[in-house]
Formats: C-alpha cells, structure tokens, sequence
C-alpha cells in the first residue's frame, strides 16, 4: 500500500511504501497551472499511482487552499504563472494530511 506524507521541512508531498520513499513531490515547483497539470499527469502514469492516490493527493493539496486550487492555478482557464506556493502551501496545516 502507497501512502504519502507532508513534509514541512523539504516543502515535499512524499510518497512511500513501508518505510522506503518511491516518489517526490517538490511543492517549490508548482508554480503555475502547466506545472501542477504536470505533476498530476506524472503521478497518473506511475504503475503504483491508483485513482483513489491520485484523487487523495489532488483533495490534499485542495484542503490546503481552502477547495479554491482551480482558483489560484488557473481562474476561469487563464493560467496563473507565478503562484506563491509557499505561501499557499507553506504552513503545517497540509500535514495533516488525509
């Protein structure tokens, strides 16, 4: 089983097996609309990346910005460059997690 984990002091969202990390996400690089749809599409050709982690991680990122993601990335389909992604991320609140 996959699980993930905020990680406040690398600013990553990790995923592990046991004890072993198989997979990182560097928050620092989301910065716009192309590079959140990117990771999301990289975690989505991952063979250990089911729906249900998929959608877990989409729901994270989500309860961190208050359900308004699509609001800060790309607001009635303009893409947002420049997103502050430590300020929208930045803080322990992502650690509790799912």
């Amino acid at each position: 089983m996959i699980s993930m984990q905020y990680d406040l002091e690398s600013f990553t969202i990790d995923f592990f097996n046991r004890e072993n990390t198989i997979y990182s996400v560097t928050l620092a690089r989301l910065t716009s609309s192309g590079q959140l749809l990117d990771t999301i599409l990289q975690l989505h050709q991952k063979t250990w990346c089911d729906p249900v982690l998929l959608h877990d991680f989409v729901t994270l990122l989500q309860k961190k910005v208050d359900y308004s993601l699509q609001g800060h990335f790309c607001p009635f389909g303009r893409n947002m460059r420049d997103v502050d992604v430590y300020k929208l991320f930045g803080s322990e609140e992502l650690d509790r997690g799912l």
